[in-house]
């Protein structure tokens, strides 16, 4: 009776573990995107400002 009551016991905490490093590694990506989308759009700008100044 012990053993399955631990076995359960066991299931569920790797149960919550996986949902959540699910959602840890979710969210890690999104933050990830959003600042890789953030360093494109300030290269897009140093991009321009290079364009205004060369132009005579």
């Amino acid at each position: 009776m012990q053993l399955t009551k631990s076995i359960q016991i066991l299931r569920a905490l790797i149960f919550h573990l996986l949902i959540g490093f699910g959602f840890y590694f979710t969210i890690f990506n999104a933050a990830t995107a959003e600042t890789l989308v953030i360093g494109s759009s300030k290269s897009a700008i140093k991009i321009e400002k290079i364009t205004v100044f060369d132009e005579p």
